[in-house]
C-alpha cells in the first residue's frame, strides 16, 4: 500500500506535525510518501522528515485525480496527514482531501472546524448538557468586560490554534494586556476562561466498522501553572504522567458519558483525543478541547493512551488506515447524483 504522510503546514505548528511524521512514519506499514508543506503552504516530495522542507520537487493537488510532481502522478492508496492546527485540523485539509478519488485517515470537515473552535466545541457541548468552564469569546477590537464575573485567574486561549501556543493565564487585571496581546498573534478571536484548578484528563477514540473504541483514561500533572509549549514539547521530562488515571469510577463513568454523547452529536468522527479539566476538591470534570488532529509524536498522549490500552502504535495506525477506506467506501455509496425521471422523487 502507498501511503501518502503530509506534515508540516502554513502553522504555529510545524514543527510538532514534523515530530509526528518521524515518529508515525517509522510504524507505518507499507511504502510511505512523504509530502512536506512548507511554511508558506506549498507541497514537496521529501527522502526524509527532516527540520527543513526541501522544495526542489513540489507537489500539485489535481481534484478529481490526485497528487501530482510535474506532470507524474505519485502514487497513493490512502492518505495520512498529520498536521495540527491551521489547514490541518480546521476543515481545510479536509476539504481539500476530500475533493480527491482517496481515502483519508481523518477526521470529517464539519468535526475538524466544530472541533478547532474551542469556543464552538464549548457551545456544542452546553447543548449536550456536558459541564464546560465558564468563558467568552472575545473579537479584536472588542473590549472585555465581564472578566470580573469569573473571577482570578483567567486563561486566555486563542479560539483556533493548538499546542497552548499562545495560551497564558492572568493572575490579576495587570497580567491581562500582555494575555490578550499574546493570544491576538494566533488568532482573530480569543477565549477567555475561567481556571479550574487540578489537572488535565484525556480520552482517546477511534471510529471502526463496528462502532467506536475509547481508550482508557490518563491524567497530565504539569510542573508550571500554564501547561505550555515549553513544557509540553521541550521539557517534557518534567510532566507527570499517570496512566490509567486514578480518578474514581463514578467520575470515569461520567466522563466516559460525556465523550460519548459529544462523539454521536459529531457524527463519531475518524479519531483524536478529547480533554477534561479535573478539579479533585470537588471530584468534578468539565470538557476543555477536542482533537481531531491530535499529536503523533513519541511523546505525544494520543499513542500513550492507546499503549497503555494494550494497542501499540503500528497496530493502531493499520486500524486506523482499514478504518478510514471503510468510511471512505461507505461515503462514496451516497447517491451524489439526481435524475427525476429515475424514481429519485417522492
Amino acid at each position: 500500500m502507498n501511503i501518502a504522510l503530509i506534515y508540516g503546514g502554513e502553522t504555529p505548528e510545524h514543527q510538532v506535525s514534523a515530530g509526528s511524521a518521524r515518529h508515525t512514519a517509522e510504524h507505518l506499514t507499507g511504502n510511505v510518501i512523504l509530502i512536506g508543506v512548507s511554511e508558506n503552504g506549498c507541497w514537496y516530495l521529501q527522502d526524509t522528515v527532516g527540520d527543513c522542507i526541501d522544495t526542489s520537487r513540489e507537489v500539485s493537488v489535481i481534484p478529481g485525480k490526485g497528487f501530482f510532481c510535474g506532470t507524474d502522478p505519485v502514487p497513493c492508496d490512502v492518505v495520512l496527514p498529520v498536521i495540527h492546527g491551521s489547514f490541518g485540523e480546521d476543515g481545510g485539509m479536509q476539504g481539500l482531501l476530500a475533493s480527491l478519488p482517496l481515502p483519508a485517515v481523518t477526521c470529517s470537515i464539519e468535526s475538524s472546524a466544530l472541533g478547532m473552535s474551542k469556543y464552538l466545541a464549548k457551545q456544542l457541548c452546553r447543548s449536550l448538557d456536558i459541564p464546560t468552564a465558564p468563558s467568552l469569546m472575545l473579537r479584536k477590537g472588542e473590549s472585555l468586560t465581564q472578566e470580573n464575573s469569573f473571577g482570578y485567574p483567567l486563561f486566555i486561549k486563542p479560539d483556533r490554534c493548538g499546542s497552548s501556543i499562545g495560551v497564558s493565564r492572568a493572575d490579576g487585571p495587570e497580567d491581562l494586556p500582555g494575555a490578550l496581546e499574546n493570544a491576538f498573534l494566533y488568532d482573530e478571536r480569543i477565549l477567555v476562561e475561567q481556571t479550574i484548578p487540578g489537572y488535565e484528563i484525556q480520552c482517546a477514540w477511534m471510529s471502526e466498522k463496528d462502532g467506536l473504541s475509547l481508550s482508557c483514561l490518563g491524567e497530565i500533572h504539569s510542573p508550571g501553572l500554564v501547561h505550555s509549549y515549553r513544557i509540553k514539547y521541550i521539557e517534557s521530562q518534567n510532566t507527570r504522567y499517570v496512566i490509567p488515571s486514578s480518578a474514581g469510577e463514578a467520575l470515569q463513568r461520567n466522563i466516559y458519558s460525556y465523550i460519548g454523547k459529544l462523539l454521536e452529536a459529531l457524527s463519531f468522527p475518524l479519531y483524536g483525543r478529547i480533554d477534561f479539566l479535573y478539579n479533585p476538591a470537588e471530584d468534578t470534570a468539565v470538557f476543555n478541547e477536542v482533537n481531531t488532529s491530535p499529536g503523533m509524536t513519541a511523546g505525544s498522549m494520543y499513542p500513550k493512551l492507546w499503549k497503555h490500552t494494550g494497542k501499540e502504535y503500528k497496530a493502531l495506525l493499520d486500524d486506523l488506515i482499514q478504518a478510514s477506506l471503510y468510511k471512505y467506501e461507505k461515503h462514496r455509496s451516497i447517491c451524489r447524483f439526481f435524475d427525476p425521471g429515475e424514481g429519485h422523487e417522492s
